[in-house]
This record gives C-alpha cells, sequence and structure tokens, in this order.
C-alpha cells in the first residue's frame, strides 16, 4: 500500500483538476513534504467535522474563481 502520496498520485492521474485535501497528523509544511506536489491544500489531525466543511469551502470557491477567470 502507498498511502497518502500514492493514492494522492493516482487521483491526479485520472484527474488533474481534481480538488485533493491531505490530512496527517503532521504540520502543513512536513504534509506538503509527505505528500508532494498536488494538493490543494492541507488538514492537521486532529480537526473538527466544522474546519473539514471551511476547508472544502474556501477549495471551492478557489475553483470558481479561477474558473471565472479562464473564463469556464
Amino acid at each position: 500500500m502507498g498511502g497518502g502520496a500514492e493514492t494522492l498520485r493516482q487521483m491526479l492521474q485520472i484527474d488533474p483538476d481534481a480538488l485533493v485535501i491531505g490530512s496527517s497528523g503532521y504540520g502543513e509544511s512536513d504534509a506538503a513534504i509527505q505528500f508532494g506536489a498536488g494538493a490543494a491544500g492541507y488538514l492537521q489531525k486532529p480537526y473538527r467535522a466544522g474546519f473539514l466543511a471551511h476547508k472544502v469551502s474556501q477549495m471551492l470557491e478557489q475553483r470558481r474563481s479561477r474558473d471565472k477567470s479562464e473564463g469556464l
């Protein structure tokens, strides 16, 4: 099993525009190293459902803004 980094790689291979939020007990900078490039964001464990919902909302808003600026 490849863990989170391998899962992220496979997801982005299927859909390069996928918004993937990595989750780890490591801090954000360490998680970025652990997962490598490609994650849209990170959540440090433990976290509450409300924080996850907020992070998902942020990612979707960023996607909408990007799509709008690209005329999509």
